[in-house]
């Protein structure tokens, strides 16, 4: 549909598509079967300054976009913030890294760290790798429970993280990035001095701002997931924190938990299957809860609230065995002084077991790549230190292997014979370090692949 009359539709069916305060949003994917996906727009807006807005335009990454509709009238949630969940299915047309976005909403007014704000978009992106369900292991997207804590106080200090649903067996890291409009950082954007995030965990960190960064800024989280060592999706998080100057002293849980706490005050507890997790917090006058994908899973999390306190419990079993840490967020509030504070902690939860990982190596895809499904060229482990495993798929003719330098020059060529799936190891030892291009022949068909020589 041509972006001109999607754009007419969408201001007929929002009835005025322009926020006056977007507090943040992100992009999320779940795969349903064969390439077809369920794409979700997640926002996070303050009511009573935005027309009610049923509709948003998702463009999927690969020519084609259309309006997705809320699916329902949202969740309020602390500080007033409303939660808005757009629902769209869209079916790719093979394997391929595709990337989907989302814009034409603004920001906010007066934003600290990015000029003229009011006309800048509001810009949402995430990149989805389209694998072949019947070969690979599919990949479905991250999703985000809660903001991150959206208010500061000038001198103390600001601990937050990004309660997320996560549902493969990978790995994920964490990265602050520019905010985008258009794909393009926005011109003049910058982080301010002391904003920082925890790669592993995605804990938001700023210590004691000065009385000089009172208002609101805009940050962007990148989360990325991680499968052998190779990217399979990431998504962007765009959100704002105020800092407000006041001299409220932050308030404590206290705690009761089978943990261990880190540099960043984190709880990592580490169990096996089997064994019971309890974790009891409380905190006089404020309220507290409880955040975490184990409210999703088969064998879910029991949590007992009271006015101050929340009980957990927890038994994973050998299915919960999985290379990223449970994520589990309690969130307390307090009022003090007429303003409402706002306090995280949070346990990660390492589940030892039989980990069962049955998924091959994922293709090293590049933005608008589309791979066909029948011939595929699969190489492992990159980088490499003394033998490469090149897997080829759906090649049943004679095949010409090249491994080339950066300087064009062949260091590597072996003639094969009437390749189907087959798994074939290369000694690459006494290779040089640097980078080197795979290169297979077959039927007048050229795959390439690059890695790199430890």
């Amino acid at each position: 549909m041509n972006k001109t009359v999607l754009n007419f539709l969408f201001v007929m069916l929002c009835v005025n598509p322009i926020y006056a305060k977007v507090w943040g949003g992100f992009i999320s994917e779940k795969h349903i079967s064969g390439y077809t996906y369920q794409v979700s727009i997640t926002t996070f807006v303050v009511p009573s300054s935005a027309q009610d807005v049923q509709g948003m335009v998702i463009y999927y990454g690969d020519g084609s976009s259309e309006i997705i509709t809320r699916l329902n009238n949202g969740a309020i949630m602390e500080n007033n913030i409303k939660k808005s969940v757009y629902i769209g299915t869209h079916t790719y047309s093979g394997i391929g890294l595709y990337t989907l976005t989302t814009n034409g909403t603004t920001r906010t007014a007066g934003i600290m760290n990015i000029s003229n704000s009011i006309d800048a978009d509001f810009y949402l992106e995430s990149n989805i790798y389209v694998f072949d369900p019947f070969t690979d292991c599919v990949s479905n997207g991250i999703d985000f429970d809660r903001m991150p804590i959206s208010t500061i106080t000038t001198g103390n200090k600001y601990r937050s993280d990004l309660p997320l649903i996560f549902t493969d067996n990978d790995s994920l890291s964490f990265s602050i990035v520019p905010c985008m409009i258009g794909g393009t950082p926005i011109f003049g954007y910058y982080i301010p001095s002391g904003f920082v995030i925890n790669p592993k965990t995605g804990q938001l960190k700023w210590d004691n701002p000065a009385p000089s960064y009172g208002g609101t800024w805009d940050f962007a989280i990148k989360a990325e997931k991680w499968r052998k060592g190779i990217l399979v999706g990431s998504t962007l998080f765009d959100f704002l924190l105020t800092v407000n100057a006041d001299t409220t002293a932050p308030f404590n849980f206290n705690l009761s938990e089978p943990c261990i706490v880190d540099i960043d005050s984190n709880y990592i507890c580490t169990v096996n299957s089997g064994e019971p997790v309890n974790i009891s917090i409380s905190y006089t006058n404020s309220n507290i809860q409880e955040y975490s994908e184990l409210n999703y899973l088969q064998n879910p999390c029991n949590v007992v609230s009271t006015t101050d306190s929340i009980y957990f419990t927890w038994i994973p079993d050998n299915a919960n065995a999985r290379k990223y840490p449970y994520k589990i967020t309690f969130r307390g509030t307090q009022l003090e002084s007429g303003n409402l504070i706002y306090r995280d902690y949070t346990y990660l939860i390492n589940v030892l077991g039989m980990l069962i990982d049955s998924c091959p190596s994922p293709p090293i895809l590049q933005i608008g790549e589309n791979l066909s499904k029948e011939k595929r060229l699969i190489n492992y482990p990159n980088p490499a230190m003394n033998q490469i495993t090149i897997e080829l798929t759906g090649i049943s003719k004679d095949v010409l292997l090249e491994i080339k330098n950066m300087l064009g020059e062949t260091v590597c060529s072996e003639q094969l014979r009437q390749q189907t799936t087959k798994a074939i190891s290369i000694d690459v030892s006494m290779f040089a370090t640097g980078v080197y291009f795979l290169q297979v022949q077959s039927d007048g068909d050229v795959l390439s692949k690059k890695f790199v020589k430890q």
